[in-house]
């Protein structure tokens, strides 16, 4: 089949966006991300975006602007407004960009159902034809029926002559019994030959605390995998991440050859503060300063953590289950708990004086317990 690079390029987009939006706005509550360039041996500004949060502490709003070196200003790019449903996960999602005439046009907008469970079930996106919606594009996940882990991700783009939808491409996704991901197969779908095709994988290895290790990215040429990129990760003695390198393979050396890599900053609360992109330089065999992303966070992620005089987490540490007393008067508070990179994890309501939560599956390390109320408690899992 022919290689189309659109679609491999998609699959290391994908990639990129997990490494940096598993810094889920909607689980730590940035509030703004500033990038920055290295030009002529200085940090430049080069763009930034900005989130608004209800009293909730959900998102309902975001914007991303350009810097503009000559004007010494910011320019708006885009914009983002959520809906949000009542566990804080959107139900709509609309982006306008900002055009010539200094006008916000809307370019699309994104429906979300969610399966029983809360996960994502389907996304619609559709596009503007005058005072309506017309299809575009959608996603349809599938889970497990036992585990329920994902285990499949379909797309589809809407062909407006047939008025039906046509396959664009799939991802199998192989879980451990712990649910983390050691596969991803990606395929196209193939219009003249009404067929799935491959074309890329991924295969992950995790360390003894279940901790993403290694990541090999494949093409699929000539009817066999074929190399493509290989990922890396390093932590500290907290389980946090420190670094992740990114490697080419070099087909001529058989071997494979430095590209980028990202280092990452936290700040007391374990918050990632900072990540320096550097790109390899092969004639003087070193790391260049390319990227430099700058988090700032809200008071809501930065709670004091405490033992908390509304609610008890005991025993904690703890290696498989723990128990959360509510010692309010309020009835089936919301709470939630996310790990270090603020990924969500766990999301509902304290329907008892007590509740007990199994966390055996989780990896060692430190996640946070957070209410409605913007009380957080550190968690350890041992």
């Amino acid at each position: 089949m022919e290689i189309n690079s659109y679609s491999r390029a998609s699959l290391k987009l994908k990639l990129l966006f997990v490494l940096f939006l598993n810094l889920n706005s909607f689980g730590q509550n940035r509030t703004e991300t500033l990038t920055e360039s290295w030009l002529n041996s200085v940090w430049v500004n080069e763009f930034k975006g900005n989130n608004t949060y209800d009293t909730n502490g959900y998102l309902t709003y975001s914007i991303n602007q350009d810097w503009i070196p000559n004007s010494s200003s910011w320019k708006n790019t885009a914009q983002y407004f959520y809906t949000n449903n009542s566990d804080g996960n959107p139900n709509i999602e609309l982006v306008q960009f900002w055009d010539n005439t200094n006008t916000w046009i809307d370019s699309h907008r994104i429906s979300y159902t969610y399966t029983s469970s809360k996960k994502t079930f389907t996304s619609l996106t559709e596009i503007p034809n005058g005072p309506n919606w017309l299809p575009f594009y959608r996603e349809e996940n599938s889970y497990d029926n036992s585990t329920d882990y994902l285990i499949k991700n379909l797309s589809q783009y809407w062909n407006s002559i047939s008025s039906s939808w046509v396959n664009n491409s799939q991802y199998f996704y192989s879980n451990n019994p712990n649910g983390k991901v050691f596969e991803i197969l990606n395929q196209t779908w193939d219009i003249p030959s009404s067929q799935w095709n491959n074309e890329e994988r991924i295969t992950q290895t995790f360390n003894s605390n279940e901790k993403i290790n290694t990541a090999t990215i494949e093409y699929w040429v000539n009817a066999a995998w074929e190399n493509n990129a290989f990922i890396s990760y390093t932590y500290d003695t907290n389980g946090l991440e420190t670094s992740i390198l990114f490697q080419n393979w070099d087909m001529q050396s058989a071997s494979w050859v430095n590209n980028t890599l990202y280092l990452y900053n936290y700040n007391g609360n374990s918050e990632i503060t900072q990540i320096t992109a550097q790109v390899w330089n092969t004639p003087d065999s070193g790391w260049n300063n390319w990227l430099r992303f700058n988090y700032t966070y809200s008071s809501l992620a930065k709670t004091t953590f405490d033992a908390s005089t509304e609610f008890l987490i005991y025993p904690n540490p703890s290696s498989n289950q723990i128990k959360i007393k509510n010692k309010t008067s309020r009835q089936n508070p919301l709470y939630q708990i996310s790990d270090q990179s603020g990924r969500l994890l766990f999301k509902g309501h304290l329907e008892n004086e007590i509740t007990p939560l199994d966390i055996s599956p989780l990896p060692s390390g430190i996640y946070y317990f957070q209410t409605d109320k913007t009380k957080t408690i550190k968690i350890i899992k041992n």
